[in-house]
């Protein structure tokens, strides 16, 4: 790897969607180099003292491509050469798509290949300059980093708090409980606002957290109808909406709506714990100061293990910690031949674990045939609510591209603008197959 020392040290851009296109170029690249090397430099031109082109490439000394195939190069679901790759897993979707991320920055993307000697990808992408001083040496700032950052901040439990976490999709309910088992809280769940409605009249919450996109009746209607009930024990709980659309004003119009506070899905530890504490404070205490309620041993780790709920994926894979090189060799192959972000799924998930049981249930999970039915009567609201489940979902595993087209046709429903759907549909159920036919895959081979 080389970094250009005078890159700025500080840049205003996507970090998401370009570790994605970073990603996928390696990925090619090792799919396609039997032996020698592969390189990734990252450089810059600059364009004013407040705008640079960063410069990402791939260089690579695998098997090239003939001059008459660079034109198809960027297709969807194009390989090229099917008889001489036939051995090389993956389908070709990641350059297509990878082009797509580019050109949605204001960049380009081009191919340098001589057939039988190498390959280099490289992709320009305009970015911001916040601070133009010199990076200097990458590898010393990255290994400074490393060293000066906790990997573990305090933990909290709260063993008497009762928490009612309200989402109409199964793996934002097991997410949620996964994020906060440490705690110790004690967590009801609720698939719709109907049951919302009913649990509320039973019982007494410190803290409600409610969906905003849910069919039927959605989190504002369903905090509205809350608020009209004659029964009913939580008129004083704050109620913090849960959100994949969090915009500049968002707030605003959801504390005018009538909730406490809102969370931008999908959400990390740290931010949910930043809730709790902001609104439960005086209620959960540091973990050491309760010796009695903590679990034998003193790793962190042991005691967040994934929510025990049975996933109907078949074969199941065994995640004991004396299997680590295969649960290194599956993430592998999930960032190389899925094209998915580990390290995103992984920060939304807490561990590795964790993040594989979700895969699991993001796999059972299958929205095609609904997304299918509902384009077929072009229900376009109900469509909205489905693939917006699926634009969450898909982000939390680090799907971060399909996580990205399936936001543009929530959008395009919003809007009605029926011929953007119409033309994109059917190229986000295919790859969402493709996905998921990877993902079985490995899946299915692992350990093998």
């Amino acid at each position: 790897m080389m970094v250009e020392p005078n890159l700025p040290t500080h840049l205003y851009g996507d970090e998401v969607r370009i570790r994605q296109i970073i990603n996928n170029f390696l990925s090619n690249a090792v799919k396609y180099t039997k032996e020698g090397s592969i390189t990734l430099s990252v450089d810059y031109e600059s364009v004013s003292s407040r705008q640079i082109m960063l410069v990402v490439s791939v260089r690579d000394t695998g098997i090239g491509i003939k001059k008459e195939d660079l034109k198809k190069l960027f297709q969807s679901f194009t390989r090229l050469e099917e008889k001489r790759n036939r051995n090389i897993e993956g389908t070709g979707l990641g350059l297509n798509l990878t082009q797509k991320l580019v050109q949605m920055m204001g960049g380009e993307i081009t191919v340098e290949s001589v057939y039988g000697e190498g390959s280099c990808f490289k992709a320009k992408i305009p970015q911001k300059v916040m601070n133009p001083e010199p990076m200097g040496d990458f590898e010393k700032r990255y290994h400074h980093y490393l060293e000066t950052t906790e990997t573990k901040g305090e933990v909290f439990i709260a063993p008497d708090v009762q928490i009612l976490v309200v989402d109409d999709v199964e793996i934002n309910l097991k997410v949620m409980k996964g994020l906060l088992k440490k705690t110790q809280m004690q967590i009801d769940t609720a698939e719709s606002g109907e049951k919302c409605l009913q649990y509320v009249q039973k019982k007494q919450y410190d803290l409600i957290f409610l969906d905003h996109m849910m069919p039927e009746m959605d989190g504002i209607e369903t905090l509205q109808k809350m608020k009209t009930l004659e029964t009913q024990f939580n008129k004083q709980t704050p109620v913090i909406m849960l959100t994949a659309n969090a915009t500049r004003g968002a707030r605003q119009e959801y504390l005018k709506a009538g909730f406490t506070d809102y969370l931008a899905k999908p959400f990390k530890e740290r931010e949910i714990h930043d809730i709790l504490v902001k609104y439960l404070g005086e209620k959960m205490y540091p973990k050491e100061k309760m010796p009695d309620l903590q679990s034998d041993g003193n790793d962190i780790e042991a005691a967040i293990e994934p929510v025990n709920e049975q996933s109907d994926v078949e074969p199941d894979i065994s995640l004991e910690e004396n299997r680590t090189d295969e649960k290194k060799d599956i993430l592998l192959r999930l960032k190389e031949e899925a094209q998915l972000d580990v390290e995103i799924g992984i920060g939304y998930c807490m561990n590795r674990d964790f993040y594989l049981e979700v895969l699991k249930d993001y796999l059972n999970s299958d929205k095609k045939a609904d997304l299918e039915n509902l384009f077929e009567k072009k229900d376009w609201g109900k469509y909205r609510t489905i693939v917006h489940a699926l634009k969450s979902t898909s982000k939390t595993v680090g799907a971060v591209t399909l996580s990205k087209e399936a936001e543009e046709l929530e959008m395009a429903a919003k809007a009605e603008n029926e011929n953007y759907i119409e033309t994109h549909h059917a190229s986000l159920m295919e790859h969402y197959e493709v996905l998921k036919e990877q993902l079985k895959l490995i899946f299915e081979n692992a350990g093998k």
